[in-house]
């Protein structure tokens, strides 16, 4: 069970993508949540529903998360949690009953200047969909929540059962992921889950089907020229 956690354009999701698909883990994040509950056969969204008034509140997210956690794949393989929750009062609130705490603690970390050359360069930036208003907004807003002090995020855990450390994106861009999977160590789950084992069959029927295909067309090919 694995926490991301940083400042923004710190390479959060890029991480815990890669930590999800390395350990077999399930992702989550806030877009995956409101995603599953919309599609919940339950009609589990609609209970929801009139909570959110434009916008996801931390009632609602806090709610969502509870949800997704309690899901028996995480409850067998882990999760990796990308960016949430993101301040100790949250985490306090959802790990209130002391069950399903993460096991490790990644956080990412580098100077305000550095993540502000990041967001110039930032895609959503260039294009025109972010603003760099809205960075600044969350990034003094990650900091006033997660000081250097016993109110970061951090202390809100038991140090006994889980394992931090801190990684400076700066210093280690090229190797990060390598670095954190190093730390991390073995996998320690049941393996993938069906839906991972039967993504990796079709990927691996796709691959063996576009091989002979094109062993098929070196071979007409090669008929071809000697008539």
């Amino acid at each position: 069970r694995i926490l991301i956690c940083g400042p923004p354009l710190s390479g959060k999701s890029y991480v815990a993508s890669r930590l999800s698909y390395r350990y077999s883990l399930p992702l989550i994040t806030v877009d995956s949540l409101i995603a599953e509950a919309k599609k919940n056969e339950n009609n589990y969204w609609q209970h929801f529903a009139a909570q959110i008034n434009g916008e996801i509140s931390p009632n609602l997210l806090l709610d969502l998360l509870k949800w997704k956690l309690q899901d028996v794949p995480c409850r067998n393989q882990g999760f990796v949690l990308d960016g949430i929750p993101s301040n100790s009062d949250f985490a306090e609130a959802l790990w209130s009953d002391g069950t399903n705490w993460p096991h490790v603690f990644i956080e990412l970390e580098s100077s305000d200047e550095f993540l502000r050359e990041r967001a110039k360069q930032d895609p959503s930036m260039l294009l025109g969909i972010g603003n760099t208003d809205e960075f600044e907004g969350r990034l003094t807003q990650y900091r006033t929540t997660n000081p250097t002090d016993e109110s970061h995020l951090f202390y809100a855990f038991d140090s006994n059962v889980i394992r931090a450390v801190t990684f400076n994106v700066e210093k280690y861009q090229s190797d990060l992921v390598p670095r954190i999977s190093q730390f991390i160590g073995r996998p320690h789950n049941f393996g993938k889950p069906p839906s991972l084992i039967l993504k990796g069959t079709e990927e691996m029927n796709k691959q063996k089907r576009l091989k002979q295909e094109k062993l098929e067309r070196i071979e007409n090919e090669r008929r071809m020229a000697e008539e």
